[in-house]
């Protein structure tokens, strides 16, 4: 380790002269608490003179993507100079430091395709050499590296989305499509199809463009109806606007099932509406669909997402099942606390078992009635559920609780035909650990406010490393940019 990271010394010295990226020190910082030996966890951190603003890990290879910023107060006001660089963890090295001067880009990295979004044009950048190979005035939001093409909008104001080409930069085709917010769901149907579930449904064939769209309500901006839906008073600045009122998208045996706003419908796969339930608009918030023993399970959240992402109280939870074929309902059952949001449940051959913000609940799947119920302690007021052991781990914002749950409890959680599905956004919610990031063959982990927990496979903890920017682990090494620094830690030598 300590010769990895000699040579990595090395050579961001040599680059900061060549390329104007200026290491200030090195220093040994405490990251977190190891529980076996009782000290500090002390990782090797890199100084520089410039603001790291974002960092795109690539766990394949260890390529880092690097947007450094060494912005300043001038006539104008605050004038941004930035600099995009490429580290590789493998080589121990900078692959390269872009000559290129840019005021304030957003970078983008998947696979060997390297996007710099700045002054409402893309570039695609050279993974080798950092040069600038083309440029778009798409700003790209999706990339298809199979079929050698990225998507995005090309003009918002008219929504208008557009593919580009990602060897020659050339557009390939138009289309509009409504959009309120940016794309940030794709379901990729098969080689040459994309469902992209914003603001509806929008069928997309990626090579032309051509397909269907199914415009839909999926946000609210009245302030004073949400704010009575919580049940306090809620302002503009504080909100601005509330999304994802809809439902995640469920394909099955050719037919596609989603919910939005006050309604659920069912699709073919050319657009066609089969059939649609109607839904309590002042009740439906976020919600998750399945299908079991022919009946479609609507498991609605009582949650909403801030555009920021935070997760919100909003409408009222239920749970609802209904016909596959006709849409008929076949019960619908209200939660008796309608402020007791759903994050997450797991599906058994007969239960749902469901993790709310005051306690956990099986309900039968047959006929929608709690079977069995255990509230969190009156102290317990966290909203993410893990499981290690025997124990349910209840999270809050500053701790972590541990509750033993019965045996009877904790049947439905480790049988055979679980399935456990957690909202992904609110996973990560109040932090900054993102669990697709964080991979280790060798240790289990998991989040308690900005700190990464590691366990042993019995769900001992050994120690506790703090995550204060963004950090992804390649090869048991664990990197965390954060500020002006990078620091790496050998997970092995814990």
């Amino acid at each position: 380790m300590k010769k990895y990271i000699l040579s990595l010394m090395i050579v961001l010295s040599t680059l900061s002269s060549f390329c104007q990226i200026e290491i200030i020190d090195k220093q040994d910082i405490t990251i977190g608490r190891n529980y076996t030996t009782n000290k500090d966890i002390k990782a090797e951190a890199y100084i520089f003179a410039e603001t790291i603003k974002e960092a795109e890990f690539n766990t394949e290879n260890g390529d880092i993507l690097l947007k450094l910023d060494n912005g300043s107060i001038g006539k104008t006001g605050l004038k941004h100079t930035c600099h995009i660089g490429m580290f590789n963890i493998n080589d121990s090295e900078f692959r390269w430091v872009s000559n290129h001067k840019f005021s304030n880009p957003s970078v983008k990295m998947s696979n060997d395709i390297v996007i710099c979004y700045n002054n409402n044009k893309s570039y695609r950048l050279d993974i080798k050499t950092g040069e600038k190979i083309w440029s778009s005035k798409i700003r790209v939001e999706y990339f298809d590296n199979e079929n050698n093409i990225a998507i995005g909008y090309v003009d918002t104001k008219r929504h208008v989305i557009a593919a580009v080409d990602l060897s020659t930069g050339k557009t390939l085709w138009r289309r509009k499509m409504n959009n309120d917010f940016r794309l940030n769901d794709y379901i990729k149907i098969d080689n040459e199809t994309l469902l992209v579930p914003v603001s509806g449904l929008h069928y997309i064939n990626i090579k032309d463009g051509s397909g269907w769209d199914f415009d839909a309500m999926t946000q609210n901006t009245d302030y004073s109806i949400f704010g009575k839906k919580r049940g306090n008073a809620v302002t503009s600045a504080d909100l601005k606007v509330i999304t994802n009122l809809s439902s995640d998208v469920l394909i099955d045996n050719n037919r596609i099932y989603y919910a939005y706003s006050d309604k659920l419908s069912c699709f073919d796969m050319n657009g066609t509406v089969l059939w649609t339930a109607e839904l309590p608009s002042d009740m439906t918030s976020n919600s998750s669909l399945l299908i079991k023993d022919e009946k479609l399970l609507m498991i609605n959240k009582g949650l909403a997402y801030k555009a920021s992402g935070e997760a919100v109280q909003y409408g009222s939870p239920f749970i609802a099942a209904f016909d596959i074929t006709t849409g008929n309902q076949i019960y619908f059952i209200p939660s008796e606390n309608k402020s007791d949001m759903i994050y997450g449940f797991a599906n058994t051959e007969d239960n749902l078992i469901l993790f709310c913000a005051d306690g956990m609940r099986s309900v039968n799947i047959a006929n929608g009635k709690v079977t069995e119920e255990k509230r969190y302690l009156p102290n317990d007021l966290g909203n993410r559920c893990y499981f290690i052991g025997n124990n349910l781990i209840v999270k809050t914002y500053k701790d972590t609780k541990f509750l033993e749950l019965s045996e009877d409890v904790f049947k439905y959680l480790t049988g055979d035909n679980m399935k456990i599905e957690q909202d992904k956004k609110v996973k990560i919610q109040y932090g900054l650990v993102n669990p697709e990031t964080f991979k280790s063959n060798k240790y289990k982990m998991y989040q308690r406010g900005i700190s990464m927990v590691l366990t042993d496979k019995n769900g001992t903890e050994i120690a506790v490393i703090d995550i204060t920017g963004t950090a992804c682990i390649y090869d048991n090494i664990l990197c965390n940019v954060n500020g002006n620094k990078i620091s790496f830690f050998d997970l092995n030598t814990l």
